[in-house]
């Protein structure tokens, strides 16, 4: 299985690696065309959709899947909580998403 990754973090590399570790993982450099600091889902979550979208784009290869990770802070019970949205999007562009 081939996957490319919106992404050139290590640590968003690994995290890939560790849930699905039996695939091959291409990191493509892409932008998520958001703030560098997401303060709602909303934002967040579109930037997980930008960063999958975008490395189709950039990618020039067959994969099986792509994925964009953005992580943000969302403010829930009057304080500030880390989410992570994972974002993977077939070769046809169908949505899926997961937080």
């Amino acid at each position: 299985m081939k996957i490319i990754l919106g992404s050139t973090s290590e640590q968003k590399i690994k995290i890939i690696k560790d849930l699905i570790s039996d695939a091959e993982i291409v990191p493509v450099s892409v932008e998520s065309g958001i703030t560098d600091q997401p303060l709602d889902e909303e934002t967040t979550i579109r930037g997980s959709i930008n960063r999958a979208q975008n490395a189709i784009i950039a990618h020039n290869d067959v994969f099986d899947f792509s994925i964009g990770l953005e992580g943000g802070l969302s403010f829930i019970n009057g304080i500030y909580n880390l989410v992570c949205v994972l974002c993977p999007l077939l070769t046809t562009k169908e949505e899926f998403m997961s937080a």
